[in-house]
């Protein structure tokens, strides 16, 4: 839901892709 790319990586190293 946020911008997908740099914060998708960053968020992907402490949790998985549950934010996405």
């Amino acid at each position: 839901k946020f911008v997908p790319g740099c914060y998708t990586l960053a968020v992907s190293e402490q949790l998985p892709e549950e934010m996405q």
